[in-house]
Formats: structure tokens, sequence, C-alpha cells
């Protein structure tokens, strides 16, 4: 399913620079969200990131997201 990306001035022009958060934590901070909103990762400053996402959810829409061409995946061990 293709999904069309914005621009970070698209959405500050839309919704308000006063309307955009930022979450930043320590090592083993969580937090959850809503996924059908826009959202996007900064890139790490000091060393890589290690990120375990688990999704859940009733229906998934017809957007199949847990289907993951396997030459996509690393392994990082």
């Amino acid at each position: 399913m293709p999904r069309k990306l914005h621009t970070d001035k698209e959405i500050i022009d839309y919704y308000g620079a006063d309307n955009i958060k930022t979450i930043c934590g320590e090592p083993g901070f969580g937090f959850a969200e809503d996924t059908f909103c826009f959202h996007k990762a900064a890139p790490p400053i000091n060393r890589d990131r290690l990120i375990l996402q688990i999704q859940f959810g009733i229906f998934d829409y017809q957007l199949r997201q847990d289907i993951i061409d396997p030459s996509k995946l690393k392994n990082i061990l």
C-alpha cells in the first residue's frame, strides 16, 4: 500500500508548531503512540539505537504490516 510522506513544513503549516511534540528519554524509556498519526524518529546522535516495537490491534485495516520481506531483515547478533 503506497504511503504519502509529508514534509516537516507541511505538517507544521497545517497543525501549527505548538502542536508538535518531541519525546525524549533515557535508555529503557518507553512510550505508547497512535501509529495512525504523523510521527517520525530523529537520527541517533551519539550511538546506534535499539528499538523494540510491539504493535497491537483488533483490525489491520488491510495494511498487512505483519508481512515483511525476509531480505529486509537484518541479523544484529
